[in-house]
């Protein structure tokens, strides 16, 4: 990153450098060798009547060191690529108050003037489990098929609850789920014959947790006018053929929702002037280490709480600067890859009165 002047600096005073592209490129060819080494440069030149020049810079260690936690460090923020599936329909239907028609799928106004609705069923028994499923994005492509109406109609999509039975009473009384997307107007469908319908965060959310009820999944899409009475108006969304039906798309991440087991056996004692504590690590195919925190005011309620002594897949470490006469609270928490964490397995020092 760009150099920092003197003056920009003072004790206490956090200074972030970040990577350019090609900064991050060279970082990246050092993961080869598992190793990195940066090298602080000073000024060049001094200061008229100026014999040295010096800036220390708090490497966690020495009498008036902040700790661990104010050591240098180096933070790197990654995905893993990104897997999409899409998924056709399994089956397609209108549903109007003359009757189910299973050839098509069309919504708008019959011509008494009843709601045709267009229903939409996904099975989804192949997605993987939401347990180690994280959604990132998802969307409901719709290809239009012919349009049949000249009035002012908006076309609106729903994810509803698994009918007992798909007929007119069932789906004009449908539990509904949640509403997909933004509606969209019949000269929207004019302009774009394909249409994207996207799930908002709680659309997700409420998407994973019909995948754990059922193998199916139920979308209807169906017209409001704001006039009071429309007849023998209709879009067509899949024809006889069946071609270009329409699909969900789901962009998802592979990765546990569940935390790894607490480190137990959590003990302290007084080793060389050091406070150290000692835990046995669970045994889970998860486990990628553990961190510790301390805090001299209450049990800390994350790995973030408090002050940070260490992190990695030790059974044990020493708070090197931490007092013998100061009662304090130690929290382990462990954790996997992505990183959940456990619950934490805590202890209290209480100094020898």
């Amino acid at each position: 990153d760009r150099p920092t002047a003197s003056h920009q600096l003072s004790q206490g005073i956090w200074r972030s450098y970040k990577f350019a592209k090609a900064d991050r490129l060279a970082l990246q060819k050092q993961l080869v060798s598992r190793r990195a080494i940066f090298r602080m440069e000073g000024p060049m030149v001094l200061p008229i009547d100026r014999s040295s020049q010096l800036m220390q810079w708090d490497i966690g260690y020495g009498s008036f060191s902040g700790g661990l936690t104010f050591r240098p460090k180096l933070e790197v923020t990654y995905t893993i690529p990104k897997s999409k599936y899409e998924l056709s329909t399994c089956s397609t239907c209108s549903v109007a108050k003359e009757g189910v028609d299973s050839s098509n799928l069309t919504s708008g106004f019959s011509k008494d003037g009843f709601r045709r609705y267009g229903v939409m069923e996904f099975d989804v028994s192949d997605l993987p489990s939401s347990d180690d499923l994280a959604i990132s994005q998802a969307y409901l492509e719709l290809n239009v098929a012919s349009i049949n109406t000249n009035a002012p109609l908006r076309f609106h999509v729903e994810l509803i609850e698994r009918p007992d039975e798909i007929d007119y009473k069932n789906i004009e009384l449908r539990e509904i789920i949640e509403r997909i997307g933004y509606d969209v107007s019949v000269s929207d469908l004019k302009n774009e014959k394909n249409q994207i319908f996207m799930f908002d965060t709680f659309a997700i959310k409420e998407m994973l947790k019909t995948l754990d009820k059922a193998e199916k999944i139920y979308f209807v899409i169906y017209a409001t006018s704001d006039k009071q009475f429309v007849k023998n108006q209709s879009v067509s969304y899949a024809d006889n053929s069946k071609t270009n039906r329409p699909k969900i798309v789901i962009e998802y991440l592979k990765k546990p929702k569940t935390a790894p087991k607490s480190v137990t056996n959590l003990k302290q004692s007084v080793e060389n002037g050091m406070i150290k504590l000692t835990w046995d690590n669970p045994v889970d195919e998860t486990f990628q280490g553990v961190i510790v925190t301390k805090s001299p005011f209450h049990t800390p309620c994350s790995p973030y709480d408090g002050e940070k002594l260490y992190g990695g897949k030790d059974s044990y470490t020493f708070d090197n600067f931490g007092s013998q006469r100061v009662k304090k609270y130690y929290a382990v928490y462990s954790y996997d890859e992505v990183p959940n964490f456990s619950e934490p397995s805590w202890i209290v020092y209480e100094p020898n009165s």
